[in-house]
This record gives C-alpha cells, sequence and structure tokens, in this order.
C-alpha cells in the first residue's frame, strides 16, 4: 500500500465518522476494493467497510492503533518494524544527507574535525548533523548540476570562485531535498555563494539561498555572448511564466543583473558550458 493510502485508512478506521473527504487516494481504493460508497462529494464508510478496512491493514501488518502520520517519516527500515513492505516508509531515503567537496583537489576539506583531501571527481556524503565547521572555510558555494559539483576544478579555470577556501555543496535533485540543505544551511553563518544555470529557475533557486553574497557569472559581456550563441529560448520560455514575478520583486544586486540580461536575451544557458575552455 501506498504511505498516503495507509494514512487516510488509518484515520477512517480510528474515527467514530462514516463520512470522509473523496480524496484520490480514499476514492482509488474504494474504486478497486469495492469498499464504501459514494453521497456527494464524501464517501459513506459503513461500520461493515471500516471491518473490511482493518483486515486488510492486518493482512499488510500495519497496526490499527498505528499514528496515521508515521509511515510519512519512518526510514525504510524503521517501516519493516510496522510492515513487511519497506517502500512504505514516507520519509526520503536521503533527507538530511549533503553533498561536499573542497574546490580543488589539493584543498583540504574541514568538515569531520581532521583534515581530508579527496581526489578529483570524489565527495563526502554526509548526514548535515555529522557536520563539523571549524572556521576554515569562508564560504559555502551551493552548485546547481552534478557534472558542475562533480569537477568544480574545472569550472573555477573558467569562472571567479569566491574565497580562500570554499566549501563546494550540490543542490541536490530529487532524491536529495534542497529542504534539507536549507536548513543546514540556516546553522551556520558562512556567506553562500551560487552557481547555477544562467535561467529563471537558476536565478529563483539562487535567490532562496540563505546570506548570498554572490552568484558566479561570466562578465556580463560574455554571458550575453554565450546567451545569443548557445543559449535555448525553449528552456527560457518553459521556465518564464513560473519565475517573472519572484524576479522581477528580487532585490539581490547579482539576480537583478544577471535577471536583466537573461530576460533581454529571452534564453538560458546550462553551467555545465564552464566545464570546458571558454573563448
Amino acid at each position: 500500500m501506498d504511505p498516503r493510502l495507509i494514512t487516510v485508512l488509518l484515520r477512517c478506521v480510528q474515527s467514530d465518522k462514516d463520512l470522509f473527504k473523496a480524496g484520490a487516494s480514499l476514492s482509488g481504493f474504494m474504486k478497486e476494493f469495492g469498499v464504501g460508497s459514494r453521497r456527494g462529494q464524501s464517501i459513506y464508510l459503513s461500520a461493515g467497510d471500516k471491518t473490511r478496512i482493518r483486515a486488510l491493514l492486518t493482512a499488510a501488518n500495519i497496526p490499527l492503533d498505528m499514528d496515521p502520520g508515521a509511515f510519512r517519516v519512518m526510514t525504510r527500515a524503521e517501516t519493516l518494524l510496522s510492515s513487511n513492505n519497506e517502500k512504505q516508509g514516507g520519509r526520503p531515503v536521503k533527507q538530511n544527507r549533503v553533498a561536499l567537496k573542497g574546490l580543488r583537489p589539493e584543498q583540504d576539506l574541514h568538515v569531520l574535525g581532521s583534515p581530508l583531501r579527496l581526489p578529483a571527481g570524489v565527495h563526502l556524503d554526509l548526514d548535515s548533523s555529522q557536520i563539523r565547521l571549524n572556521g576554515r572555510h569562508d564560504v559555502v558555494i551551493v552548485v546547481e548540476n552534478w557534472e558542475c559539483f562533480n569537477r568544480p576544478d574545472l569550472c573555477a579555470d573558467e569562472l571567479d570562485f569566491p574565497g580562500e577556501s570554499p566549501l563546494v555543496v550540490w543542490r541536490g535533485d530529487i532524491s536529495v531535498s534542497m529542504r534539507g540543505l536549507l536548513d543546514w544551511l540556516a546553522t551556520h553563518e558562512l556567506p553562500v555563494a551560487a552557481f547555477m544555470d544562467y535561467d529563471p529557475e537558476g536565478l529563483v533557486m539562487a535567490n532562496a539561498l540563505p546570506r548570498l553574497s554572490r552568484i558566479i557569472a561570466p562578465p556580463p559581456a560574455v554571458l550575453s555572448r554565450m546567451l545569443a550563441d548557445k543559449g535555448l529560448s525553449e528552456r527560457y520560455a518553459a521556465q518564464v511564466a513560473g519565475c517573472q514575478a519572484t524576479l522581477d520583486a528580487a532585490t539581490h544586486a547579482d539576480v537583478r543583473a544577471l535577471w536583466a540580461i537573461i530576460r533581454q536575451s529571452g534564453r538560458a544557458l546550462p553551467q555545465e558550458h564552464f566545464l570546458h575552455k571558454v573563448e
């Protein structure tokens, strides 16, 4: 069973009510199992219907007195203490994980007490509670895309990156929530720089970072030329409607300056261009 459905069913059988909101999960369950009946915008569950639901939950090893929201915050391993199906756990498997590294292979990384030196293309993946900053890093650089995070040293050959000893972290993807990164950034006071795609969504992500000191970008004339030569008008068009209000209201100088250039061009530029020599 899907964690959302388990939550809904537990709430139903633990309630004295017999009318429940006809949401997607409960409506789908009613159609598949023939349990309950529609009454307007609600679903009616009789005593017999609730008995069938309890039997189905019990067959799936779901305790009937369980907190309905418990599966949403359980890891897969924790879920197996209450169910035989680890995939019913709703907590993302990499929640609160932070992928980080130094800007260059020769730079020491100071996040676990003792200094570490990682080869090119290698990073640490840590629970945010494990990270121990000791004052040796002077700026955090948030990188949007994986390939640029994997080899930031190549990008730093083409662009001006801030700091004497920057700590580079990955923005994350669907398996690594940016919410966890934002929560971790809120636990310290280091300035934050952003290295994102040069498009509306990239600027919105940069604008959301706490203590944003700067956005890493080429000189305005170079960015304008690259947008004209290599930019993607389709990507810009797909993103602009959902981002324009936020960017028009932005107050950070770098966000405003880059937004003006990107908006004028009507194009988007992937940051991966800076993994190569910029002519």
